[in-house]
């Protein structure tokens, strides 16, 4: 996304396994053998041909009361270090990522602040230097990093809406103009405390949420500036997918972070830090989980279900493929079950995320098989019974087909549009 506002669809998908069993999913049939007839493969992130930081060198700026400065000081060099991490943005043209030392602001920590607070920070900083003598144009491969304290208090205007950290979103990156220097880009985080099922700690969240940001900034630097006097400097690169269906069901923004951002996406590195999984093409290429499970499981339309939905053209979001079911008429939609490595029989559900309770009565879903393994076929019969609502857009109604429980966790998180004339 622009803006990693995605603290509500991380606790949305997480909950999912508490209203699926109502969103009107039976059957428990055996699934018949087959030969795997290739199921779809998940869609590739794609790029608008903006830049690419290729070189980039973070200038982490944190608070010298805050608790956690001593163990930030130490993520950052870790951070530029991590072969997993670093590993998943060369394929977007990352060649090398590295850090300056934790700049650390003295004084109380901040119980309010801005992005124009920040915004200000940078440009009187660009400013200084340049009055100085300093060689500006060596910002080009700078990424300034604020690191807030938990309890901050932090706000910022996103498309013209009020956005708190720790409430309505966790973190965000943003580029800025200012005149004679390359564009300055940022990226902001809080440590935030966002409870079950997230890490209890809020400096995992934290650096779970930097990495986030860290990543997206690097592929997709200039996509968003906050101001909107210097949107006409807007040049987006890795921010979209190539079936729009992907980022509308699961992370709308589209970009490496958004794709990923779930509480099961996070590992730790050698050092112990915690940092989240970015989407991966060429692990979804592969048949593997893009964001980097190392076994992928659940179920999946075949090649050649989907088409083309007209509505795509009217939202701007092309391709945009799905089923078209109007109102009062049903479909058997065919599924493979799949998964990447051998495993023992796994379950799979579905839920309508435009009545993920099923309580709105939109649809009738019913699973031919509840549980399968890869080679297997399944089912799903739907029935439109009323129009839903995605994304504030009448007319279509998202579904997830996931695969759970197999491991201990998620699969697979497939999703499926159904528009509704």
């Amino acid at each position: 996304m622009n803006a990693s506002l995605r603290v509500g669809i991380w606790a949305g998908l997480v909950g999912l396994g508490a209203v699926i069993a109502s969103a009107g999913c039976n059957g428990n049939g055996p699934a018949t053998v087959v030969s795997d007839g290739g199921h779809m493969l998940p869609a590739l992130l794609a790029n608008a041909g903006g830049p690419v930081m290729k070189t980039p060198v973070m200038a982490p700026i944190i608070w010298a009361n805050d608790p956690n400065a001593s163990q930030l000081a130490a993520f950052f060099p870790d951070l530029a270090n991590s072969s997993i991490f670093n590993g998943q943005l060369t394929q977007y043209g990352l060649q090398s990522l590295s850090t300056e030392a934790v700049t650390q602001i003295a004084g109380p920590l901040p119980t309010s602040l801005t992005d124009a607070d920040l915004r200000n920070v940078l440009k009187q900083a660009v400013a200084a230097a340049a009055a100085d003598g300093g060689n500006v144009s060596g910002l080009a491969n700078g990424l300034f990093i604020f690191i807030l304290p938990e309890g901050t208090g932090f706000t910022a205007t996103i498309n013209n809406q009020t956005v708190a950290l720790c409430q309505q979103a966790a973190g965000y990156h943003s580029f800025l103009t200012v005149p004679n220097a390359p564009p300055i880009i940022y990226a902001v985080g809080e440590q935030c405390s966002l409870g079950p099922p997230y890490p209890s700690s809020p400096f995992d969240m934290g650096t779970i949420m930097i990495s986030h940001e860290v990543a997206e900034a690097i592929t997709d630097p200039q996509e968003l500036d906050i101001d909107p006097a210097d949107q006409a400097a807007s040049q987006p690169a890795w921010n979209h997918t190539s079936d729009y269906a992907w980022q509308i069901v699961l992370g709308e923004g589209g970009e490496v972070g958004d794709l990923c951002n779930f509480p099961w996406t996070y590992f730790r590195d050698p050092g112990g830090f915690a940092q989240q999984h970015v989407y991966s093409n060429s692990a979804a290429q592969a048949g593997g989980d893009p964001c980097g499970s190392p076994l992928y499981y659940g179920v999946a339309p075949p090649d050649g279900t989907l088409q083309p939905l007209a509505i795509g053209q009217s939202l701007h979001l092309t391709p945009l493929s799905g089923l078209t079911i109007p109102v009062g008429q049903s479909m058997t939609v065919p599924l493979s079950f799949f998964s990447n490595l051998p495993t023992d029989p796994f379950q799979v559900r579905v839920v309508n995320l435009s009545d993920p309770k099923g309580d709105a009565g939109l649809m009738t879903l019913n699973l031919a098989s509840t549980q399968g393994q890869n080679g297997q076929v399944d089912s799903l019969d739907i029935t439109v019974h009323a129009s839903g609502t995605v994304s504030g857009q009448a007319g279509f109604e998202a579904l997830v087909l996931e695969g759970y429980n197999f491991d201990g966790g998620i699969g697979a998180l497939w999703p499926l549009l159904i528009a509704s004339p």
